[in-house]
């Protein structure tokens, strides 16, 4: 049984946009997973090479936007699926590139005030949050605690906490971060139905 075959309890909507992503990936040759998590692998080393602080958020990103445009599209024609990837993954780059130069250090935040400034957007994502604490009620104990641990941290303190929980789990990296997608990708799902409902 394969790494991805072996998690369960994920709704059918995730596990069919996930399962249409591998298909994509693998390009006819059923690798049990293994497609994925090389390209994963590469992914988060392009952002890593690039500095940024959070590459395989990043990685998790490109893939969700591929997932989308799968589900949207019902495929993609460009080949190799490698290559469509990258082209995606330099998109997110500079995206997150320039979030980061509109980013304001927190203690500064509070002194240089936008010229016009609402509270909009302090109620769009105080909103959000309230989506998430509610969506992460939703799941299972274990879960919840897997995927806040999961993103705790930064750097090499957020890669050593990974391996503890890999190791505690008895399951490889890898499949941690199948099963961390997958959680990640329905927590987005309903909070995006969430703040629908609102």
């Amino acid at each position: 049984m394969s790494v991805v075959t072996q998690q369960v309890g994920r709704s059918s909507t995730t596990e069919t946009v996930f399962s249409r992503l591998l298909e994509w990936l693998d390009d006819g040759i059923d690798s049990h997973g293994e497609r994925y998590l090389e390209i994963r692998q590469r992914l988060v080393t392009y952002f890593d090479r690039r500095n940024r602080p959070s590459p395989d958020v990043l990685a998790d990103e490109t893939f969700d936007r591929i997932s989308r445009t799968l589900e949207e599209s019902g495929g993609i024609r460009v080949t190799p699926p490698a290559r469509y990837c990258f082209v995606v993954a330099r998109f997110v780059l500079l995206e997150d590139i320039r979030r980061g130069r509109r980013h304001i250090p927190l203690d500064e935040s509070r002194a240089i005030a936008p010229v016009g400034a609402s509270s909009e957007d302090d109620e769009d994502r105080g909103r959000s949050l309230t989506c998430l604490d509610r969506c992460l009620d939703r799941l299972k104990a274990d879960d919840r605690t897997l995927i806040v641990e999961y993103y705790r941290d930064a750097k090499k303190e957020r890669i050593d906490r990974r391996r503890m929980l890999a190791s505690k789990l008895g399951v490889s990296m890898n499949a941690l971060g199948i099963r961390t997608w997958r959680l990640r990708a329905s927590l987005e799902t309903c909070v995006g139905d969430c703040r629908k409902r609102r």
